[in-house]
């Protein structure tokens, strides 16, 4: 049986091509089982995107991914 301590993140990108710009949607959350810590972003450039991504799973990894 898996560590009650261990927990679960989910990062969701979607790109939407909108005539001249491309807006990208971000949806993370740290701990599936805490609705409350989900969080979105929008933005249309990709590096920025790709930054936030980076940013979530950095942090995520840096926990352990464990509950504190």
């Amino acid at each position: 049986m898996p560590d009650a301590s261990n927990r679960t993140g989910v990062c969701l990108v979607r790109i939407e091509n909108q005539g001249d710009i491309n807006l990208i949607k971000m949806r993370w959350n740290p701990d599936i089982e805490q609705a409350s810590t989900e969080r979105v972003r929008s933005c249309t450039d990709v590096e920025t995107a790709v930054e936030a991504v980076r940013d979530f799973l950095t942090a995520f990894a840096s926990g352990g991914g464990r509950r504190p």
